[in-house]
């Protein structure tokens, strides 16, 4: 629209909230065919709300009649700062002019008190001061022995099946309790308080964040244009080779497992495709079980650590023992066997013979050496031992001549494990 330009308006919108530092504030407004400004607050509603208006200090206080005083403040350009050449700092210098290296932080998007932020500064008893213990009608606290660490529990894994169902039920709350928008996140935001206080609930204010525009959580960043995974993270995954493959939806997991008398091992695949390795030493009591409990003893190891992968899917289980594909067709069992095959009912699973020269990766896996420095050392002297028995010898025809020979011997077992 033009200056001086007539405009003939015939719809006036009224009662529109206008929200001021928290406060709702209704205004009268009238639709105009402009596109510099969104919403122009003129006189008219400046005098209603008896606002003063402080230049220098870019500040507008409304002395409503007979509600709240409600200060509003404009943002601040700063003060100017006084730039120099680099050309001209270094001739200062060479002058004998002292110069100082400052290096300076800015915190100012983090709050250091309650009257501060938005929302929270009408729940200043939600966060009482540190130091202070609160009034409590019955005082709670649990002894600890001294020397004793926290437990320590491995975090849990969930199995496809299950993380779908999480899935769905997170995008569910998320839907009901994610704020579209800061009119109703500041409803949101009042509502959590107000519980806090009804419960007399109280938090630490140095531990709690308001009004950010995005959050990292486990590996991804949620803002307001969605769920991104976390640069860092990425970074990592193109900088970092993998060694294993991630598994797909689709099933079909094979399980590899050979036990011996130092350990057992176990090996996931899917398509062809390495997914994990799992092995560990046999424990005192284990070394006196039946060849037949063992070779079940591997095959229950290996369903606890891969149960995230293979809860609810199809997978097969080779060992090289027979007897244990007739498991389910048994007729008496053990306290012990009578639990592994509980938790065998729990999985989709066969057992099925596999010989075991050809399972050279499980194989290897058992059977990992734990020998000490001391007999390398006598292997050493052994096969010394071996070689001079057997005549070789190294020389030139030519005694002017001098040769420079390295003998090395390595094992096999790698090339068998990558050919496998």
């Amino acid at each position: 629209m033009l200056r001086e330009e007539t405009c003939y308006v015939n719809c006036v919108y009224t009662g529109c909230p206008v929200l001021v530092e928290d406060v709702v504030m209704p205004v009268d407004l009238i639709l105009l065919d402009i596109v510099d400004f969104d919403v122009i607050l003129g006189t008219d509603w400046l005098h209603y709300n008896r606002a003063n208006i402080d230049c220098y200090k870019k500040t507008i206080i409304f002395h409503r009649l007979g509600l709240l005083e409600v200060t509003f403040v404009g943002e601040c350009s700063g003060v100017r700062h006084c730039v120099i050449s680099a050309m001209r700092a270094k001739m200062l210098l060479t002058k004998g002019y002292k110069g100082y290296l400052a290096h300076v932080v800015l915190n100012d998007n983090v709050p250091n008190s309650v009257e501060n932020v938005r929302v929270v500064r009408h729940f200043p008893d939600v966060f009482p001061l540190p130091g202070l213990t609160l009034d409590r009608d019955v005082e709670f606290t649990i002894d600890l022995l001294p020397g004793k660490n926290p437990i320590s529990l491995t975090p849990y894994r969930m199995a496809p099946t299950e993380l779908r169902e999480l899935k769905i039920q997170l995008q569910e709350l998320v839907d009901k309790v994610y704020s579209k928008s800061k009119a109703e996140h500041v409803r949101h935001l009042t509502l959590v308080l107000k519980k806090l206080r009804e419960h007399q609930l109280y938090t630490k204010f140095s531990k709690c964040q308001f009004w950010l525009d995005q959050v990292a959580f486990l590996g991804h960043v949620i803002t307001a244009q969605g769920i991104l995974v976390d640069p860092q993270k990425l970074k990592y995954c193109f900088t970092h080779a993998s060694v294993l493959e991630l598994p797909d939806d689709n099933g079909n997991f094979k399980i590899y497992t050979d036990v011996s008398l130092n350990g057992l091992g176990c090996v996931l695949m899917q398509h062809g495709r390495v997914i994990d390795y799992g092995l560990r030493q046999l424990k005192l009591h284990e070394m006196n079980y039946p060849t037949h409990d063992l070779e079940l003893t591997t095959i229950i190891f290996a369903l606890k650590i891969w149960r995230h992968y293979l809860y609810g899917e199809e997978c097969k289980i080779f060992t090289d023992h027979k007897s244990l594909q007739c498991i389910f067709t048994w007729r008496d069992f053990n306290l012990r066997q009578r639990r592994w095959i509980e938790l065998l009912s729990d999985y989709d699973c066969t057992i099925e013979h596999h010989p075991g020269r050809a399972n050279v990766v499980a194989n290897a896996l058992s059977r990992k050496s734990q020998g000490r420095i001391n007999a390398l050392d006598a292997s050493r002297i052994l096969l010394l031992a071996d070689l001079r028995s057997t005549g070789v010898k190294l020389g030139v025809a030519n005694q002017e001549e001098a040769l420079l020979a390295s003998f090395q011997v390595r094992p096999i077992l790698i090339d068998r494990v990558l050919e496998a």
